[in-house]
């Protein structure tokens, strides 16, 4: 501590021959009782600024949390309807495969029967 630190400095002060007077104690007292004095300004207004954070950060809480939920259900649905619109999507690309099988088949028997008819009207003619 620096109560402890002062006094080793006066130790060797005294230990190198130099008398320590009172006037310097004195003023090593002072020094120790501003230093102390300025800890425990500097602990409160540690201890205020946390209780700042922790106001701001529930009324930050308070005020996101409704929205940020409301966000997360909107996405959901959001979700939700681009997997139907892609199920969908699918099911439209299966019948439209599917018609364009058939529109074959179809084109297909009316070649044959365009053909017949050809033959047909040449045999006639």
């Amino acid at each position: 501590s620096l109560e402890e630190r002062l006094l080793r400095l006066e130790a060797r002060r005294v230990n190198l021959g130099e008398p320590v007077t009172a006037s310097e104690r004195l003023g090593n007292s002072e020094v120790l009782l501003a230093a102390q004095e300025f800890e425990v300004t500097c602990q409160q207004e540690i201890r205020s600024l946390h209780e700042r954070c922790n106001v701001l950060q529930d009324t930050i809480d308070t005020h996101s949390g409704g929205e940020m939920q409301q966000l997360a259900k909107l996405l959901q649905e959001q979700q939700l309807k681009v997997e139907q619109l892609f199920a969908d999507g699918q099911d439209c690309s299966a019948k439209m495969e599917e018609h364009e099988v058939r529109l074959g088949v179809v084109r297909s028997k009316t070649d044959v029967q365009d053909h017949r008819i050809a033959l047909i009207s040449d045999r006639v003619d």
